[in-house]
């Protein structure tokens, strides 16, 4: 580990000779500080104390547990041993070596809150993440509010490596959806609305009358989502995949996310990497900044796109993402193993 981060050799041996340990006669026990946090319901927990890589997947499955802490992701921080998070970035390794923007914007909110960089000329924060997934540290802006442990964050987002459209099978019919590809992660985006319309046996009538997000239409999210998990995790590589169900008219969106290493699947309350995905899907054919605002079951996240120039040598447009929503520290403290 480079020399401006903390070394925390000896911890992290501590914790993965416990976790080990745990298959002994006489397991020994260990705790491990957290800081769990809800961005837009997606909730989080972020640990501080050092592990070992090998021994982050079985300590994620246990803080994850509803007996334990409880929550739908875990990631592992590292803090600059000089300087401010302002110019030398957080490390922030989630459980399966994936990419979340989610967790990028909580891990920004705690620097914030635990005064580990000093403000801009507007009372913003802006410090840097380096999330695994991702091939650069990630600027966020992150602004206080009246209430201490509740912020807003934005973060910008990698681009996607590719956006296209696949065709799946379901039943017996051969249907449409886009793939967008992140670092670390593959977003599949399912047009529920436009699959309605083409047969609305496929989707069920409670979807018309209810909405995306209504509980009568869970069964039917469940078996549409069998179907696609069973084939897409047979082609899929990445680290972690999801399966972002979206309706146009009512930019509703539930999204479900599979990480490899730790095998689990959640239902999660908010997806920020699912939402930029779904804008970038949508937006990237339309010049000019836009912003698409998409309420999910745990809250509502804004994807905003705005093209900038490629480089200082290259003056043609692209467009960038910027995810923003709020995120509260809920607790802060030690969960013992």
């Amino acid at each position: 580990m480079s020399s401006n981060y903390q070394d925390t050799s000896r911890t992290a041996k501590t914790i993965a000779s416990t976790v080990s340990s745990k298959q002994d006669s006489h397991p020994r026990s260990a705790s491990l500080h957290f800081i769990k946090v809800n961005p837009a319901g997606n909730i989080t927990i972020l640990v501080d104390t050092p592990i070992e890589d090998e021994a982050r997947p079985t300590i994620a499955n246990q803080l994850m547990a509803y007996n334990h802490l409880h929550a739908e992701q875990v990631g592992f921080l590292s803090y600059p041993s000089n300087g401010s998070p302002r110019e030398i970035p957080i490390r922030l390794t989630m459980m399966g070596g994936e990419f979340c923007g989610n967790a990028t914007r909580s891990a920004a909110s705690y620097a914030v809150y635990a005064r580990m960089l000093a403000p801009e000329a507007d009372g913003s924060y802006q410090p840097l993440v380096y999330c695994s997934g991702s091939s650069a540290p990630i600027r966020c802006i992150v602004r206080p509010t009246d209430h201490p442990f509740i912020f807003y964050a934005e973060a910008h987002m990698p681009s996607p490596q590719t956006v296209d459209i696949i065709h799946i099978s379901f039943d017996t019919w051969t249907l449409p959806l886009h793939r967008v590809t992140f670092p670390g992660i593959t977003h599949y985006i399912v047009p529920i609305r436009a699959w309605y319309e083409l047969s609305p046996s496929i989707v069920g009538n409670a979807f018309h009358t209810e909405g995306l997000l209504a509980d009568a239409v869970r069964p039917t999210l469940h078996r549409l989502f069998d179907s696609l998990f069973s084939q897409l995790k047979c082609q899929e590589t990445a680290a972690a995949f999801g399966i972002m169900f979206y309706d146009t008219i009512r930019q509703e969106m539930v999204p479900v996310v599979y990480v490899d290493a730790t095998e689990s699947i959640f239902w999660e309350q908010s997806c920020a990497s699912g939402t930029t995905a779904v804008g970038a899907a949508l937006l990237s054919s339309h010049r000019g900044n836009q912003s698409l605002t998409l309420q999910q079951p745990g809250g509502t996240l804004t994807v905003h796109q705005r093209w900038h120039t490629v480089s200082h040598d290259d003056q043609s447009l692209c467009p960038q993402y910027y995810l923003d929503g709020p995120v509260q520290i809920t607790a802060i403290g030690d969960a013992f193993l």
